[in-house]
């Protein structure tokens, strides 16, 4: 006799209830064999996926922490690398004027002024239409923050009072085309105009200018209504540091003086900054200073990094640089 006539013996022998009770623990016994099997070759398939990414790990280069030391992720260069990155940046931490051609800037004239929402309208005016002029970069930036301004208030008359002058004579805070003046107009017929700085229909500006890389450059009397683009990693560290002691005023120069204490080894991290022009998400920016004379090395980040190198008011050098997007 051979397993299955027993097994069927067993099953149909004695009483029906004898039965039915046999039948049910088999089946319980069967459905346990069952899952025990399943989970056998459940843990062997993972045991196997745990050891090819074991295996892939081992051989893919890990990545590279901002922090884990200048060998994972900054090249030894010349004073010359450096020179040449800084002079194909124009934004500079410094008020030295800069050498700039047509390329680099756009006039604040009113075809390349945004529009409210009857299409006509311009979102702000300007002292010299003709003349005045920001650097690319920051002129995309103040559209952008102005248009996103308009959204929340509906307000159009905002006046650049000041900014660069393409025809010449800058000096101080407009010497390279990244600072403006910005006021309101009082009266639409003779155009007088007052600051914006202290009003209230325009706090929205100067509370979210920093998310559009501008930062106020003073709390003195007739400069507060200045805003200069600096970027949004060092405008998002000035906007920190200011929103922690309003007694105390922090602007550029604050920022340059604790700048030149980092080093490529030491590097300053601003996390979490919006970015601007529409661009959804954060990202981690780290900044770190280089002196004009060095007895160390100078060092750059490697081409996984995406940098600036920015002159600083000393005749230093200001690296800005985060993780390429890929």
């Amino acid at each position: 006799m051979n397993i299955i006539e027993k097994l069927e013996n067993y099953f149909n022998s004695g009483s029906t209830d004898k039965q039915n009770k046999r039948r049910l623990g088999g089946l319980l016994i069967a459905i346990t064999a069952i899952l025990l099997v399943v989970s056998i070759v459940a843990l062997s398939i993972g045991g196997v996926v745990a050891a090819i990414g074991g295996i892939v790990d081992a051989v893919k280069k890990p990545d590279e922490d901002p922090n884990a030391g200048i060998n994972s992720h900054l090249a030894e260069v010349t004073v010359s690398d450096v020179q040449l990155a800084a002079a194909g940046n124009k934004l500079v931490f410094t008020n030295d004027e800069v050498t700039l051609t047509e390329a680099d800037y756009t006039k604040l004239q009113r075809p390349n002024r945004p529009v409210a929402t009857d299409g006509e309208t311009k979102l702000y005016g300007c002292e010299s239409a003709d003349n005045f002029a920001l650097q690319n970069e920051a002129f995309n930036a103040f559209n952008a923050m102005v248009t996103e301004f308009y959204n929340k208030e509906k307000l159009t008359n905002l006046w650049i009072k000041v900014a660069y002058n393409v025809t010449g004579g800058n000096t101080s805070y407009y010497a390279n085309a990244l600072a403006v003046k910005l006021d309101y107009v009082t009266d639409s017929e003779t155009y007088t105009t007052a600051s914006t700085y202290g009003v209230e229909d325009y706090e929205w500006i100067y509370e979210h200018a920093h998310e559009y890389g501008f930062v106020r450059v003073s709390n003195v009397d007739g400069e507060q209504n200045i805003l200069r683009y600096v970027g949004l990693a060092a405008a998002k560290y000035i906007e920190s540091k200011q929103s922690k002691n309003n007694d105390t005023f922090y602007g550029l120069d604050s920022f340059l003086a604790e700048i030149k204490a980092t080093t490529p080894d030491n590097t300053m991290k601003i996390s979490s900054v919006k970015k601007a022009l529409g661009e959804k998400g954060t990202t981690a920016f780290y900044i770190y200073y280089l002196p004009a004379t060095s007895e160390v090395a100078y060092r750059l980040p490697n081409n996984k990094y995406t940098y600036t190198v920015s002159g600083a008011d000393d005749g230093g050098y200001i690296v800005t640089y985060r993780k390429a997007d890929n």
